[in-house]
């Protein structure tokens, strides 16, 4: 004999079973069952919030320090962009880095100065026409 009415259904979609003893996830809140309860299981969105591991840089190997609630992807994503000491951080930072050196011949275009070189620009260099790789007719 059933009891719809006592116990509750588990959040996790693949299962819905009706559970006499559910148990809260202490991370997003939802009821589920005994098979379902730990963050792996239900595949929790929230269980950041209540990991407190401490992310690695993948390039340095420097541990990374985040605060309680912050995700650590981009955390690690912040790192690389402004204090990785690792060479392809830093070579991706000077290619990124570009200072206008004023109009040197009227009317020929701009020059920028980068850390990689002189980059001579005109308005047929800032307006090229996109073509994907598959519509291309030979």
């Amino acid at each position: 004999m059933e009891f719809p009415d006592l116990g509750e259904h588990c959040s996790e979609k693949s299962c819905k079973r009706l559970d006499f003893l559910p148990m809260k996830c202490d991370a997003c809140e939802e009821i589920f069952c005994k098979d379902h309860v730990t963050y792996a299981n239900h595949k929790c969105m929230s269980s950041y919030k209540k990991d407190v591991q401490v992310p690695v840089c993948p390039l340095c190997n420097t541990p990374i320090p985040i605060k309680r609630g912050e995700m650590p992807d981009i955390k690690v994503g912040e790192h690389i962009d402004r204090d990785c000491k690792s060479d392809p951080a830093q070579r991706k930072r000077k290619i990124m880095t570009v200072r206008p050196m004023g109009n040197l011949r009227p009317n020929r275009g701009k020059y920028f100065q980068t850390l990689m070189g002189t980059i001579k620009t005109d308005r047929n260099h800032w307006i090229k026409p996109f073509q994907c790789a598959k519509e291309q007719k030979y």
